[in-house]
């Protein structure tokens, strides 16, 4: 989870062009396939209500962006609720 977020967090950084520095407390996780796919939902900025999301597969310490029809019709291994 960790390596999901610091990513995420490198990302939004780079796209917004200033320091998100994203916390695990402000994402929500669905894991997958014994960690291989994982699904994330945060705030793109600090402090927004709305929540943007993301699919991954993890392979390694590698991440890279993945189709949700890799997890539909699946039951998640683990399921993190942090922000409603």
């Amino acid at each position: 989870m960790e390596m999901v977020v610091k990513d995420k967090d490198e990302t939004l950084s780079y796209v917004n062009d200033i320091e998100r520095n994203l916390q695990r407390k402000e994402c929500n996780f669905k894991v997958y396939d014994n960690g291989e796919h994982v699904y994330i939902q945060y705030p793109s900025e600090k402090g927004d209500t709305e929540l943007s999301d993301s699919y991954l597969e993890m392979k390694g310490k590698k991440i890279t962006s993945c189709d949700e029809s890799y997890i539909l019709n699946s039951e998640p291994d683990y399921v993190e609720i942090n922000i409603k």
